[in-house]
């Protein structure tokens, strides 16, 4: 992902804060600085980090398997705020050193060297990678493509057990924006016609 050409084009970031956000990325290529603690004054933000809460997925049988993660807000802000939407989608948060040492172990030192290139390099479009990160020192991975339907009640249990681990820096929210953008909303290609 050329992330200059997408800021520049993507219509996420606002015209009068796009120049800055671009400075930034040539003055930053490594991202650093995404995460930050959570947000002192904003209780409910896209992109919060929440600890303990359930993510689903259904396996080939169609099973569901739950498990509780740190998790992702992909909601809107605000869609988050109270009695807007029965529900919150959320996705899973890996620690960064765990997911390396699984991905070693899985495939190899060797082989693993340029997955991993890829994903710290955010080249991956459904992984976010976050260098930093309250309670993570080696930052984390967020899986994108594995997003769970939660009840907002859940959420509100979260907020209201202090269980925020992080919110995103503007410049973090940006790249955090762009990475969706991408994912779910890219501009439809030459290569397939519908009609």
């Amino acid at each position: 992902m050329d992330r200059e050409e997408v800021a520049k084009h993507a219509g996420v970031i606002p015209t009068g804060k796009r120049t800055a956000f671009l400075e930034y990325l040539v003055r930053s290529p490594e991202l650093p600085d995404m995460l930050d603690a959570p947000h002192t004054t904003e209780e409910r933000l896209q992109g919060d980090l929440l600890k303990e809460l359930p993510c689903v997925h259904l396996d080939a049988e169609g099973n569901a398997k739950v498990a509780t993660f740190t998790v992702a807000v992909i909601n809107n802000t605000c869609d988050l705020q109270p009695r807007r939407s029965k529900f919150v989608n959320v996705a899973p948060v890996f620690d960064f050193r765990k997911y390396r040492e699984h991905i070693v172990q899985a495939r190899g030192e060797k082989n693993a060297q340029g997955f991993l290139g890829s994903l710290q390099s955010n080249k991956i479009s459904e992984i976010l990678y976050v260098s930093k990160c309250p309670e993570y020192p080696e930052g984390v991975v967020i899986f994108l493509d594995q997003l769970s339907c939660i009840s907002s009640a859940l959420y509100e249990q979260a907020l209201a057990g202090k269980r925020r681990v992080a919110s995103f820096t503007q410049n973090g929210f940006y790249i955090f924006l762009l990475k969706i953008t991408r994912l779910l909303a890219r501009a439809e290609t030459t290569d397939v016609a519908r009609v």
